[in-house]
């Protein structure tokens, strides 16, 4: 999929920063984007049936889960090192 987007076609994300619910929207937008580009090359590969019995398995309920847990751990680490940060915990040093 990266091979067939040009660089200068990449977006950017700048504008969406400010509003969270834009954000995750674009990148909702962007991940269903990405699926429906690899189940069209999966049926040019011959390989629909390979990739419907994967998402109808139970491993994907597995991946999912730990993507969920992954995501909580990764958004719990954030709010320790935002407040560690907001109680002066960190040296900053300026150039």
């Amino acid at each position: 999929m990266r091979a067939m987007v040009p660089d200068e076609n990449r977006s950017k994300l700048d504008e969406l920063k400010p509003d969270p619910d834009r954000l995750r929207g674009g990148i909702v937008a962007a991940g269903q984007i990405v699926g429906w580009a690899h189940v069209r090359g999966a049926q040019w590969a011959k390989t629909e049936s390979g990739l419907a019995q994967f998402a109808a398995a139970r491993e994907l309920n597995d991946v999912l889960a730990a993507a969920a847990r992954a995501t909580r751990r990764a958004r719990h680490d954030f709010d320790l090192f935002r407040q560690a940060y907001q109680d002066g915990k960190f040296k900053v040093h300026e150039p």
